[in-house]
């Protein structure tokens, strides 16, 4: 009995041992990196150094970076060690600042990603989409020239019969010429008044007068005109739940507001100029 029982004391002891060397071996936010004049540097540290960095690294293999995040830290460390006397105005008010971003952020971050209802989305598409008025869209092209001979020279060419396709490669300096001068389809207020307006007088298929706009002038064929399709509900569905979670973070933020004991002096006397006085952080 009592080498059974040496024995499976000698087996927990070793299990434990085993478990707590995992354990301490598994890396954590506390996990200590470097150790500067007995000030550490953790792992959590390079982690939210590594998060902060800008998207042309955040692309990079972590391995790349891990030694660069923690020599600039470790560099950091001691630069900001050699700093003698009590933080500037500016530091302070900046590390204010910054804690309080975090904060809210930290705060909003469960209203900015909450799951609508399928209701009220439908809902909400109903009213924004069901009752838009019919409103015409233009299917369009164009050639744009740099005066009204050019303009006159190319309906010309037109009624010789070489294409409207061709000129507009050929003599078009707007970027849709390589294109045959083709400008899609577009909507009320989507084109300079003077262009708009010329479209919209046209048949189908018919060929304008020259027009002139501040970019130039223009050779303009309408190719079609249609009812502008209402979109589906699937086409819009995450527009329409931005719209809702912005909402909500909106109400969120008024509630805040409205229960908060918010206290503003009179501001008549502020010059809001005073913004720009950076002297003044070194008072």
């Amino acid at each position: 009995m009592k080498k059974l029982t040496a024995l499976l004391f000698t087996f927990v002891t070793l299990f434990c041992l085993v478990t707590t060397t995992q354990a301490e071996d598994d890396p954590s936010a506390q996990t200590v990196m470097a150790t500067i004049n007995g000030k550490n540097i953790t792992l959590g540290n390079m982690i939210v150094t590594y998060l902060s960095l800008p998207e042309q690294y955040i692309n990079l293999s972590p391995a790349l970076l891990f030694e660069s995040i923690l020599m600039e830290l470790i560099q950091q460390e001691v630069l900001a060690q050699s700093y003698v006397g009590d933080p500037s105005t500016a530091i302070e008010l900046t590390l204010q600042n910054n804690r309080r971003a975090l904060l809210a952020a930290e705060a909003i971050e469960g209203k900015v990603n909450v799951a609508i209802p399928d209701a009220e989305i439908e809902t909400k598409y109903a009213q924004e989409y069901s009752n838009i008025p019919n409103e015409n869209e233009y299917n369009a092209a164009h050639i744009l020239l740099t005066s009204k001979s050019d303009a006159l020279q190319v309906i010309s060419d037109l009624n010789a019969g070489i294409t409207f396709e061709t000129l507009a490669k050929e003599r078009s300096t707007g970027p849709s010429g390589p294109n045959g001068g083709s400008l899609g389809w577009f909507g009320r207020g989507q084109m300079v008044p003077e262009f708009e307006t010329a479209v919209m007088a046209l048949e189908k298929s018919e060929v304008s007068e020259p027009v002139q706009t501040q970019f130039g002038w223009h050779v303009i064929r309408l190719n079609e005109t249609r009812i502008k399709p209402t979109p589906s509900l699937d086409d819009v569905r995450e527009t329409i739940v931005r719209e809702l979670q912005r909402a909500e973070i909106e109400k969120h933020i008024q509630n805040l507001m409205s229960s908060a004991e918010i206290l503003r002096p009179d501001m008549n006397s502020i010059d809001p100029s005073v913004l720009s006085k950076v002297e003044l952080l070194s008072k």
